[in-house]
């Protein structure tokens, strides 16, 4: 999702996946095993007066379930 004027442009994506299996291991208490994840990375930035620009970051927030 993204939104721009000619000064400000704001852009945000959320990024999901599902529990899974990423390894194997020689025993059960080895596997590596990650939960459902959701991921929010956010940019915004703003330009000013004078060519110079100013910049927000947020990357890769974890969302909890």
């Amino acid at each position: 999702m993204s939104y721009e004027t000619k000064k400000l442009v704001v852009r945000a994506s959320w990024n999901y996946a599902s529990n899974y299996l990423d390894e194997l291991g020689g025993e059960t208490f080895e596997d590596r095993y990650y939960d459902r994840q959701s991921f929010l990375d956010v940019n915004a930035s703003y330009a000013l007066p004078q060519n110079g620009v100013f910049s927000l970051r947020g990357i890769t927030l974890p969302i909890n379930h």
